[in-house]
């Protein structure tokens, strides 16, 4: 009987060294993830999709923000360094365009006049082929 008891007892220990532990990581991981909430920069679609490989695809995004605080901010895209546009004392705000490329666009919410990156997202490019297709008429000497 003193077997059993010291037993259960052991794992009654065990359950509750993994229930601390594991309210612990589940705070931590609640923690950052309110901080990533707080400053979001949406993309819709995040996928732009062209019929070839290396070929360019069109796209009308809707970009969508938010933050913690009202701020002046800029959008920003990997393919110029100019602003796409600024908002200023404000904690929202939504910008569309429509946007050709031929490779991953980043976009970047930035404080105005600053290099910090407040949010990102990027927009995905995918083809419908690959590669090229052989000709299927090709000629055989043998």
């Amino acid at each position: 009987m003193t077997w059993v008891s010291s037993t259960f007892c052991n794992i009654c220990k065990g359950i509750s060294l993994a229930c601390l532990l594991g309210l612990n990581h589940h705070v931590w991981a609640d923690s950052s993830l309110q901080t990533t909430e707080t400053n979001k920069l949406q993309i819709q679609p995040n996928t732009c999709v062209s019929l070839h490989i290396n070929q360019a695809c069109f796209v009308n995004l809707k970009m969508s923000w938010r933050t913690a605080k009202p701020n002046n901010y800029c959008l920003y895209s990997s393919a110029q360094d100019s602003p796409l546009k600024c908002w200023v004392a404000s904690n929202q705000g939504v910008f569309t365009q429509q946007f050709s490329t031929d490779n991953t666009l980043h976009f970047y919410l930035k404080l105005e006049k600053s290099s910090v990156v407040i949010a990102a997202s990027a927009l995905e490019v995918s083809w419908v082929y690959k590669k090229q297709q052989k000709s299927r008429l090709s000629w055989r000497l043998f």
